[in-house]
């Protein structure tokens, strides 16, 4: 059977403080969307969906018609707005209704849309590489024994005021997209070693990448150069590290596998102070614990990651 997740999409702290949701992207979709449509305003229409599955939807413009197609895309990830490359072969429609199938545990996008010169349906497998948009023409029989999983996309076409796109309007609908969307959480099948050693480290596989929570990471690096000290910064509602001091253990460190059954992800933005100086990084909360990027935490904190493919490790370099 498959295991069913709640996904919310949150602000997340891994010890105390209330949870707000970080809208910059929002205002930064908006600005982007009035100059783009400015410059064109054949492109009316807009679609909103999430297929990096990073919470944060991808924004597509599209001019509707016979001659019509997907103009541009913009996306947010790592606290950067970048463009997307969209394809030539299909009309856009295909991002107006979509469908998320669970293949094999790997989330799959389809979308529908009528094609150019025809009134036959045409189904689209739409996948994000980096920041190129691929539409692969497919049957909907090449999902039939698959279950489709709860998505949320936005699509709409009413956003100028005369000739002239309407800031109000775009705002509105920026605001549509405040329900969850499916994140591809599973637990990391990755190995782990410290200094040639093999630890029982257990984290989640999101993305293409390891996440680990933050206090593992601090246990098993507790005895070497890299290790660093965690607690709470009420006042600043952020995780404070110290490098270089000695880690004390809290209980529940390295407590075993993930148990994704039935449990609320959060993707989030989480903020971290690491002696004194204050930085911002993208991880998922599982039941009020913070899973971050292995690579992230290596660059904040000082310690050596790489991936050894042939035996599929997370190697960790503490000395």
């Amino acid at each position: 059977m498959k295991k069913k997740l709640l996904i919310i999409l949150a602000s997340c702290f891994a010890f105390s403080g209330a949870a707000h949701a970080d809208d910059t992207w929002k205002d930064l979709y908006v600005t982007r969307l009035m100059k783009l449509m400015s410059a064109n305003p054949t492109y009316t229409d807009i679609a909103l969906t999430d297929l990096d599955q990073n919470g944060i939807p991808e924004a597509f413009l599209i001019k509707k018609g016979i001659q019509g197609g997907i103009n541009t895309g913009i996306t947010f990830r790592d606290n950067v707005l970048s463009t997307i490359e969209t394809p030539l072969n299909v009309t856009g429609g295909c991002l107006e209704d979509i469908t998320v199938y669970d293949v094999d545990g790997k989330s799959v996008f389809v979308g529908k849309e009528i094609g150019r010169y025809t009134a036959e349906i045409q189904y689209y497998e739409l996948s994000l590489s980096g920041n190129v948009l691929t539409c692969t023409r497919v049957s909907k029989n090449d999902y039939a024994d698959y279950a489709a999983l709860p998505y949320r996309d936005v699509y709409g076409d009413d956003f100028y005021t005369g000739d002239f796109p309407d800031r109000s309007k775009l705002h509105s609908f920026i605001e549509l997209y405040n329900l969850p969307t499916h994140i591809n959480v599973k637990p990391a099948t990755a190995k782990v070693s410290v200094n040639g050693n093999m630890v029982d480290m257990s984290g989640i596989f999101v993305s293409e990448s390891n996440y680990y929570k933050i206090r593992d990471v601090a246990m098993v690096l507790s005895t070497g150069v890299n290790r660093f000290s965690i607690s709470w910064d009420e006042a600043q509602s952020a995780i404070s590290i110290t490098t270089g001091r000695k880690y004390s253990p809290v209980g529940g460190e390295l407590s075993g596998d993930v148990d994704l059954t039935g449990v609320s992800v959060a993707a989030c933005e989480a903020r971290l102070i690491v002696n004194g100086e204050e930085h911002t990084l993208s991880a998922y909360n599982i039941d009020g614990n913070n899973y971050f990027k292995i690579r992230d935490l290596s660059e904040l904190i000082g310690f050596t990651v790489g991936w050894d493919g042939a035996s599929g490790t997370v190697t960790i370099e503490n000395n």
